[in-house]
């Protein structure tokens, strides 16, 4: 009788854990994504609560499954990389909120997913996609009215005056604040609806509404990074579903691509025709201005004074002064090197403000050959724990390549909604967060 009781109070408690942690995780999904705007009217403070939940989320799986925690082959090569980063700092005698700073950068995404797969509770990621696609299309409909506004409605009056375009172009920045990050979190969406099981018609409408909305945040934020990883996408979608087709549908989709492509080459000769009859660029259509920026070498020219291309040359600049084991954690274009005064800025000539967007050149410099190494383990690693998420390799290639326009691991609404897209499309699904294939 008494191990009846004890059953039935365990299995009431694994139900109350399933209810609490399934209601903190919509709530977490719905802050994560808003906190910069709820931070800008409140307090900066409030940023820090999405940290405490995953910390307290962590602490509570230790302490209830320290017996039967599963630590993998990835789990320690990311301890090890924490430990290795933080010695390598002291050596550098690297100022200890840098070190802090960078070190909850790298690792907070990651006591995520370490305590997901050891929560051993069941998970509805369905109500987390749902979230997801929710708030993605909230946010186009903001950018839709941030854009015919021209940020006079709604937009905060703040993030507009802090605006500072590289290039005539006025671009949709939503309420994540930055038009990159809004164009790939709206295109990482449409690919975990998209590759998920069609269970239902509703699915099969919200995957069609998905992509048309990662379509239009793409073309409003004008963000090349983003019309990219979009493109790479729908690459491999059609290459790994083309082999299923009948020769009729293959004919039929390759006369469709081929067309696409004579008439964005039409598109792309008529814009640079038009701009070489303007003398104001500004008098050219919204598109056809995107088109001239990436086509005309302008962008390119900037990207080497004062751009991607100057941080590179920055960045193997300061590599081959500690080609080994780097700087040190919170000294390279960092979210952790922007808290203090760096001794190495002065010589490099790098002002303070200085961020690198490109998660290799921070790897690079900071870590050195060792950290690379490190992190490619790592990656193989992840890799291999989540070879039958159908969303891992798609998401994997959007992800290596938007680190070259993006710090991504510090960008926490993407790596968060990156996360679960790829533990939310697992070919076999249990529903269980141990097993990671819950649906």
């Amino acid at each position: 009788m008494k191990n009846l009781n004890k059953k039935s109070i365990d299995t009431t408690a694994t139900k109350n854990h399933n209810i609490i942690f399934n209601i903190l995780s919509i709530f977490f999904v719905v802050f994560v994504c808003f906190r910069d705007i709820i931070a800008l009217y409140t307090t900066e403070y409030i940023k820090i609560i999405p940290d405490i939940m995953i910390f307290m989320l962590f602490i509570f799986v230790i302490v209830k499954n320290y017996k039967n925690l599963k630590i993998s082959k990835g789990d320690k090569i990311v301890f090890s990389i924490l430990i290795l980063g933080t010695l390598i700092s002291i050596l550098n005698q690297v100022n200890l909120t840098n070190i802090i700073f960078q070190l909850r950068s790298i690792s907070i995404i990651y006591i995520l997913y370490f305590s997901t797969k050891n929560l051993g509770v069941e998970i509805k990621y369905k109500k987390i996609v749902y979230t997801f696609c929710a708030i993605t299309i909230f946010l186009t409909l903001f950018s839709i009215i941030e854009i015919i506004s021209e940020k006079e409605l709604l937009f905060p009056e703040v993030w507009k005056n802090n605006i500072v375009y590289s290039t005539y172009i006025k671009r949709a920045y939503s309420l994540l604040n930055n038009p990159n990050t809004y164009a790939a979190f709206a295109i990482i969406t449409y690919i975990m609806i998209d590759l998920r099981d069609k269970k239902n018609n509703f699915e099969k409408v919200l995957t069609v509404i998905m992509f048309l909305i990662a379509l239009i945040a793409v073309g409003i934020s004008a963000s090349r990074s983003g019309a990219i990883a979009f493109v790479i996408y729908l690459i491999y979608r059609f290459l790994t579903s083309f082999k299923n087709k009948s020769k009729n549908t293959k004919i039929l989709l390759a006369g469709t691509a081929s067309l696409i492509i004579i008439i964005s080459s039409i598109f792309v000769s008529k814009s640079l025709s038009d701009a070489n009859a303007h003398s104001d660029h500004q008098e050219l259509p919204f598109f056809n201005r995107v088109v001239v920026d990436v086509f005309s070498g302008k962008a390119f020219n900037n990207n080497v004074v004062d751009g991607r291309i100057y941080k590179i040359n920055k960045a193997l600049e300061l590599f081959q002064d500690k080609p080994l084991a780097g700087f040190g954690l919170g000294t390279f274009g960092s979210s952790g090197s922007m808290r203090t005064e760096l001794p190495h800025y002065q010589k490099y000539e790098i002002t303070k403000d200085f961020y690198s967007d490109n998660e290799y050149i921070v790897i690079l410099v900071e870590t050195g050959i060792i950290g690379i190494v490190m992190f490619s383990l790592f990656v193989s690693s992840f890799i291999k724990e989540n070879i039958k998420s159908r969303g891992l390799v798609p998401i994997m290639i959007v992800l290596a390549f938007l680190g070259l326009f993006y710090n991504i691991i510090e960008v926490l609404p993407l790596t968060f909604l990156s996360l679960f897209a790829i533990l939310s499309t697992h070919k076999k699904e249990s529903n269980s967060s141990s097993s990671r294939r819950s649906s």
